[in-house]
């Protein structure tokens, strides 16, 4: 899994030049540095964790770890972007990352030296509560979420309309305090955010917020707790067990670092084994996570079956009977007729508002698709322009591309195969309309705003 899952770290590429001091750097130099300083990979511009001004709070415990070592401490900067560890770490270029999640499979990581959250943040007076997102009234709330967290995905499964926003990526800044923000601004209701960037900027606002935990009744075993750790390259275990000594030396000043820059802390064995040791305690059917949960009450049945009818792709649904085999290349996509076409377009545009069923399209599509393919789908350095490669599909092709993924002329992976992913296949029909939206013209490629419908 990537950062982005667990600490709001965009998924993006980045292109970042190396200095001529850096550029020059050889690899003896490199080594050498390692045994002599306490060298960190870092982002320069990413509170509350890091920035050059060492004002995060893990360039506090960088900084602890290093005088513990009795070694000078140095950062080499680099935005945590896809490519992030190949850039810095693995390029020998520093040799810690202070905080990665414990297990990380691109690391050798360290026992956890805190554990932290997933929290809900809102103004005082609201009637909040830690159920709030199996209470009717979730409905008429305004909820901000980040993409590729667990609370979006928590919201999908509801049919909500989360306000989604965007991690970092192409060199566009984007504070990940703003969400925050928001909340104090009034200008959203909630703010469901990893527990370390929701306290340090709830101590920021003007106005008071109030920080607790919420819970998925729906699905208790829905992951909201995480467990870091320092991270270090796979074959450096001498690293990681002199790094493993200075943090039980240092737990207390670690943990009171954390705790001055408002890290709500979690103490839970279960809420905090690493992801590994909790799938195997707590194997969860897949068929349980993905339920879409409805309140009973307080919303007629009439407005849930419409809801359910816009949403929701039907049952005999083509998509739903794809077939991969042969599908590889897009030589191979091209030969697929187009089953039995719908007669009209299969969204419905009306002054730039949109039906439902177009409008989750754009909220799947944002949440998962946007990294790679770019907002409104025109396309990214590694990926293509949606809005021309739908001109030259049809339908079946488009469900085959993202059920069954692509490879390229030398075999290699393009396009993932989507067809298992709950958040996805379920709603290929939904990406169709909002993407035909966009290649036909008719929507703009910015957020939509929903078509009412009737009472």
């Amino acid at each position: 899994m990537r950062f982005s899952q667990f600490m709001l770290i965009a998924g993006s590429l980045c292109a970042c030049a190396l200095t001529p001091a850096q550029a020059e750097t050889t690899g003896q130099q490199k080594i050498l540095a390692s045994k002599s300083e306490f060298r960190v990979c870092a982002d320069p511009d990413n509170l509350p964790f890091t920035n050059r001004r060492g004002e995060g709070f893990e360039n506090k415990i960088a900084d602890l770890m290093a005088r513990s070592a009795n070694q000078p401490l140095s950062y080499y900067w680099w935005p945590q972007r896809r490519g992030f560890l190949n850039n810095s770490l693995n390029a020998w270029e520093c040799d810690v990352v202070i905080g990665v999640p414990t297990h990380y499979e691109a690391a050798r990581t360290t026992q956890p030296y805190y554990c932290s959250r997933y929290v809900m943040i809102h103004r005082a007076g609201q009637g909040i509560t830690p159920s709030l997102l199996d209470e009717p009234r979730v409905r008429s709330l305004r909820i901000g979420v980040v993409e590729h967290t667990p609370p979006l995905d928590m919201l999908l499964r509801r049919k909500l309309d989360p306000i989604v926003y965007f991690s970092n990526y192409d060199g566009v800044s984007s504070s990940p305090g703003q969400i925050v923000a928001d909340v104090a601004a009034e200008k959203i209701d909630v703010a469901l955010v990893w527990g370390p960037v929701g306290g340090y900027f709830a101590r920021r606002q003007a106005v008071p917020l109030q920080i607790e935990a919420f819970e998925d009744i729906a699905d208790p075993r829905a992951r909201l707790a995480f467990p870091i750790s320092f991270g270090v390259r796979r074959d450096d275990k001498a690293r990681s067990a002199r790094l493993a000594g200075l943090m039980r030396e240092r737990a207390a000043e670690i943990q009171a670092i954390l705790r001055s820059n408002g890290v709500p802390l979690v103490d839970d064995p279960v809420q905090c084994a690493p992801l590994h040791q909790q799938a195997a305690r707590e194997p969860a059917p897949l068929a349980q996570l993905v339920t879409d949960a409805v309140p009973s009450s307080d919303v007629g049945p009439a407005h849930v079956q419409r809801v359910a009818e816009q949403t929701s792709p039907p049952q005999d649904s083509e998509s739903n009977n794809i077939d991969c085999k042969g599908t590889e290349t897009m030589q191979d996509i091209q030969k697929l007729a187009g089953g039995s076409p719908a007669p009209g377009t299969p969204y419905t545009v009306q002054d730039g508002k949109v039906d439902a069923k177009t409008y989750t399209g754009w909220l799947r599509y944002s949440a998962f698709c946007q990294n790679c393919h770019g907002t409104g789908g025109v396309g990214s350095a590694i990926a293509p322009d949606l809005t021309q490669a739908l001109k030259n599909l049809n339908k079946r092709q488009f469900e085959t591309v993202v059920s069954c993924g692509l490879k390229g002329n030398l075999g290699t992976g393009v396009m993932p195969p989507w067809g298992d992913n709950p958040n996805i296949h379920p709603y290929i029909e939904n990406l169709w309309a909002y993407l035909s939206a966009r290649a036909d013209g008719a929507l703009g490629p910015g957020r939509p705003q929903q078509l009412s419908t009737p009472r």
